[in-house]
């Protein structure tokens, strides 16, 4: 690691640089790295590409002058508390469900109020080339020279011969989790086999034949995983098909993919009102194509040109913003979702 690195006006660590999962030796904790960064730099911003709500790293708040993170909690005073397993979903069934974790989680450190001004929004991971993240993605990326950015949307929602699409995982290593996605295919299953409504079967498919799949279906439900937000959210937009979650009011996230009953149908967490929500979609077509469209469009927009155009934007607001937190720059208005 080269002191060039640091010799910049603003210094921007990626937290990927951190994450011990994927093999990275740096600690999350008040580093050589982060020693280093301010040494080259009066500008110290950290990008939090975690993709839940409550994964964070404000133990070097302290250190930076901006926290961008992929989503924030809508209501910012949420980073001031500690949630079951540093996920505000998994505390929801550890309350309701009485679903216990190994360990007895919260491990991450919340927020002090006075740093709440330093958080910020990034931009959601379905800017990224999310296609490529698997090992499988990366070897075809280096291969082909390709990368997911042009594939091409699916068809436009219309007649499909598949009602729903809920070929997922459900084991995870958090057992809050499992019992999330394993509650939300059970009734997903049980609605289909009730209503004789057409559902995938069971089995794994490759990459390729999945996303066949999923533009063949009216309906996709996604719910969370490690967290909220999914790939399988972005793959349901390209494919076309109604994207059903969770309720999302929660998430704070750029740009603003998860607007209720308009990009995505939303349901409770307690999954009581699903089958309603299900059974509305398919009963309404006309409705749920509009939601399939607003929220392919809005998706489709964010990833072209002039959606790069306003990442660029929102990027330089961003930059601006930790400057004038340093002490370095002039004011500038923030840009809205």
């Amino acid at each position: 690691m080269t002191a060039a690195l640091f010799d910049a006006d603003v210094v921007c660590i990626d937290s990927e640089v951190c994450n011990k999962r994927r093999g990275n030796p740096l600690p999350y904790e008040k580093s050589h790295l982060v020693a280093r960064a301010r040494e080259g730099s009066d500008v110290l911003v950290w990008f939090d590409t975690a993709d839940h709500t409550g994964g964070t790293a404000f133990q070097l708040l302290g250190d930076l002058d901006l926290y961008c993170k992929s989503q924030l909690f809508r209501e910012r005073d949420f980073h001031l508390r500690s949630w079951y397993a540093d996920r505000i979903f998994s505390q929801y069934y550890h309350r309701e469900a009485g679903v216990d974790e190994p360990g007895a989680p919260p491990t991450r450190v919340p927020a002090h109020p006075a740093q709440l001004d330093k958080l910020a929004v990034s931009w959601n991971l379905g800017l990224a080339d999310f296609t490529t993240f698997s090992t499988n993605g990366r070897r075809w990326r280096v291969l082909t020279r390709r990368s997911g950015y042009g594939e091409r949307a699916g068809v436009s929602p219309g007649s499909r011969e598949l009602d729903m699409a809920v070929r997922l995982r459900t084991r995870y290593g958090l057992a809050t989790v499992t019992h999330h996605r394993s509650e939300a295919v059970r009734r997903i299953r049980d609605f289909a086999e009730r209503t004789d409504r057409t559902i995938n079967p069971d089995g794994k498919l490759s990459y390729r034949k999945y996303r066949d799949e999923m533009g063949r279906a009216k309906v996709v439900p996604s719910p969370f995983g490690s967290g909220e937000i999914c790939y399988r959210d972005f793959e349901c937009f390209l494919a076309g098909a109604t994207l059903v979650k969770p309720d999302m009011d929660h998430v704070d996230t750029w740009p603003s993919f998860y607007e209720a009953d308009v990009t995505y149908a939303k349901h409770r967490w307690d999954f009581g009102d699903l089958e309603e929500v299900l059974a509305d979609l398919l009963n309404d077509p006309s409705r749920a194509h509009d939601i399939a469209v607003a929220g392919q469009e809005r998706f489709l927009a964010a990833r072209s040109v002039s959606g790069g155009e306003r990442f660029a934007k929102h990027f330089q607001v961003l930059m601006e913003r930790a400057q004038r937190a340093a002490g370095k720059g002039e004011s500038a208005e923030p840009l809205a979702s």
